[in-house]
């Protein structure tokens, strides 16, 4: 496996499933993790479960209102928060 020692991951909607996973996995490879999400309990959790199990995990909730995250006619199907404000 490579080696991520030294370097920052920050992964969006690593509260839970696959997101968790990729947060772990970049902690294991030496990476120190920002976990992000929706909320902020979940986040805490993983972060400190990443850093029971050794590794160094920041947890990082993303407080916006879920009202701002709008879609756009110009890109259909992908969310960006505040677009349109």
């Amino acid at each position: 496996m490579f080696r991520l020692d030294g370097e920052v991951a920050l992964i969006t909607g690593s509260s839970r499933g696959i997101g968790r996973a990729i947060a772990e996995r970049m902690a294991e490879a030496g990476a120190s993790v920002v976990v992000s999400g929706r909320g902020a309990e979940a986040c805490e959790q993983v972060a400190q479960a990443i850093t029971r199990a050794g590794g160094q995990a920041l947890a990082h909730p993303c407080l916006r209102p879920r009202a701002s995250v709008t879609r756009t006619p110009t890109a259909p199907g992908v969310v960006f928060p505040g677009a349109g404000e």
